[in-house]
């Protein structure tokens, strides 16, 4: 039960962060459309999730981080790069809220646990464990410029 409280509150959190559109509607008469996954080999996979669920990634496994793909879309990318440069990305145009959000690796392979959602873009289709956060390095401020310009 606290696997799937977990869950919730993450979608609850994701969805809280993330700016507001509405649902496509899917003709019942037209089949769903598949597309074709990764070309890369994509062994591990990692998602973007609010840096709180840090707290939740312990050695215990009564602390697991379970992700439910029925409460909430989870992106899944496969190289923490790129989905940090997702997450870059959408924080500067605005189509993710601007915040403190990391890396995590998930259980599981693209071939277990992903499915394309459009060309290039995979999310998770099954309940998985996040396994760890991806540490980065700390990303380089800019230099304030002085009042001189220089």
């Amino acid at each position: 039960m606290r696997k799937l409280l977990l869950a919730g509150f993450m979608a609850f959190g994701l969805c809280a962060c993330a700016p507001s559109n509405q649902p496509q509607l899917i003709d019942p008469a037209q089949p769903e459309q598949t597309f074709p996954g990764p070309e890369e080999p994509c062994d591990k996979v990692y998602t973007f999730a609010p840096g709180s669920f840090i707290v939740e990634l312990a050695p215990d496994s009564e602390n697991e981080v379970v992700l439910e793909p029925s409460l909430a879309e989870f992106r899944l990318f496969c190289t923490p790069e790129a989905a940090r440069a997702h997450v870059d990305k959408g924080m500067a145009d605005g189509t993710i809220q601007k915040g403190d959000w990391k890396i995590y690796q998930l259980q599981g392979s693209y071939s277990e646990i992903g499915k394309a959602k459009a060309p290039g873009e995979y999310i998770l289709a099954r309940q998985t464990v996040m396994v760890d956060w991806v540490r980065e390095a700390p990303q380089p401020k800019a230099k304030p410029k002085n009042k001189t310009g220089r």
